[in-house]
């Protein structure tokens, strides 16, 4: 048996969104839906095929994904709105509406860049890759490089906002189909009008995950109890690492009267996918003190040794920076008491410090590698404003030297 279109409709949908809005210039959706609804009741139904789009904005494959969203959206609502069978459809999420947009640069003499821009959409994959199988590049990029940037802005302004939207086509078994009542809930009185756009970008909301791996530091607590513990421990968080969203937690104990251990954690796990801006960096390291006053985690001066390893990765929207580093130094620091069981610590240290990096560049969720380098640094690397918890007894303002713990 021969199938024939019946009829076909196109509908355009708000940018960020994969539901569907019969009101949101879908003005032939209701005519469309009332034929879908007259041939299904008379069995004659062969097939519908459904077709969603995005504009080129965003990560390619969160734009898959969101065309896919589309395609499910107006399926669903067609079986609700006309109880086709839902075998009966088909859908096929385009992504990127490439061939839409290459028609309209082709008919605007006005696209800066033009001719250049339909050879890079007819000549350029959408992924170029290296011999390694690394991505270095694709159709996207090309257009974003042309002209410094100008092309793809202007098509941003003027086109991309038209490229959100499916299409659904009608297949029928018999050209003519025997009328029947019209489908009450999708027959409205809506005046045809020239569908207007807002102009916008793709954007997705996902499970991101980050582009390096977490380091969980177990910090060591205490297992003595009672006397035998009390004012042995500090728990300390540095005021300066979190005024610029770097989060850190240390733990420090004494092991004699005039020396203590410490571990310090921190970690800043902060990304923007969308606008290429990661900072997230963890580091850990450990730290030994001698206190010029006896009893020590109480007031005073002291100097220390400290040694650690972190893990990076800055983005600024152009280039990331990926990679991982060692360090060792020296430090001195002064720590006041305020009131029984809390304490201000100021440190200041310095040292050495070996790190080996990868430079890229974020594009398109990949980071298209740039190079591999090594650097080596002698100067500041601590610097610490911290609250300090004294655990057990209270701060010793050096009343008595018995008071001391």
């Amino acid at each position: 048996m021969s199938q024939t279109v019946a009829d076909s409709v196109r509908i355009h949908f708000q940018p960020r969104s994969g539901r569907i809005k019969p009101d949101y210039d879908n003005s032939f959706l209701c005519d469309f839906l009332e034929r879908v609804h007259r041939n299904a009741a008379g069995g004659n139904v062969e097939r519908l095929v459904v077709r969603a789009y995005t504009s080129p904005d965003g990560v390619s494959t969160d734009n898959i994904q969101l065309s896919a969203n589309r395609c499910r959206s107006v399926a669903d609502y067609i079986i609700s709105q006309t109880g086709v069978d839902p075998a009966l459809i088909d859908m096929h999420p385009g992504g990127i509406a490439w061939d839409k947009l290459r028609d309209m640069i082709a008919a605007d003499s006005c696209v800066p860049g033009r001719l250049k821009a339909l050879d890079i959409i007819d000549h350029t994959p959408i992924w170029v890759r290296d011999v390694h199988g690394d991505i270095t590049g694709g159709r996207k990029k090309g257009l974003m490089d042309l002209k410094e940037g100008q092309t793809y802005l202007w098509l941003r302004q003027h086109f991309f906002d038209r490229l959100h939207y499916a299409t659904v086509v009608l297949y029928v078994k018999q050209a003519e189909v025997v009328p029947h009542a019209p489908l009450a809930r999708v027959i409205q009185n809506n005046k045809v009008k020239t569908p207007a756009f807002i102009a916008d970008s793709v954007i997705v909301n996902k499970l991101q995950l980050p582009c390096l791996s977490v380091i969980k530091s177990i910090c060591p607590s205490a297992s003595e109890s009672g006397r035998q513990s009390a004012g042995r421990l500090a728990l300390k968080t540095n005021l300066l690492y979190a005024a610029v969203l770097l989060p850190s937690i240390e733990l420090e104990w004494r092991l004699s009267d005039y020396w203590t251990m410490g571990v310090e954690g921190n970690m800043a796990w902060w990304k923007k996918r969308t606008d290429h801006k990661c900072y997230q960096l963890v580091i850990a390291n450990t730290m030994v003190r001698r206190w010029m006053r006896g009893g020590s985690l109480r007031k005073g001066f002291y100097i220390g040794a400290f040694a650690g390893a972190g893990l990076y990765d800055f983005e600024n929207g152009k280039k990331g920076y990926l990679g991982e580093g060692i360090m060792a130094g020296l430090s001195i620091g002064y720590l006041w008491p305020l009131g029984r069981h809390f304490a201000i610590e100021a440190e200041a240290g310095g040292g050495w410090m070996m790190t080996r990096y990868k430079e890229y560049i974020p594009y398109e969720g990949h980071h298209l590698y740039v190079r591999t380098q090594n650097m080596i640094f002698f100067g500041p690397l601590k610097l610490k404003l911290a609250i300090v918890w004294l655990l057990g007894h209270k701060a010793n303002r050096g009343e008595e030297k018995g008071d001391r713990v």
